[in-house]
């Protein structure tokens, strides 16, 4: 049985007052409708970067 879980969270950085978006979900597809990112991390592993992940890099 496969359990698909997505939480999509804003918050604030405290010491820059940066906007932060995460998102817990599958990311092999990235999140396209918050591109373009200045960073992605990704804590997984997996054997190559996904191509969604690097088109979204500005």
């Amino acid at each position: 049985m496969a359990v698909h879980c997505t939480s999509r969270v804003i918050h604030t950085s405290p010491s820059t007052g940066q906007t932060i978006h995460s998102k817990l979900d599958d990311g092999s597809t990235g999140w396209g409708e918050q591109a373009p990112y200045d960073r992605i991390m990704v804590t997984a592993a997996a054997t190559q970067v996904p191509r969604e992940l690097i088109r979204e890099l500005s």
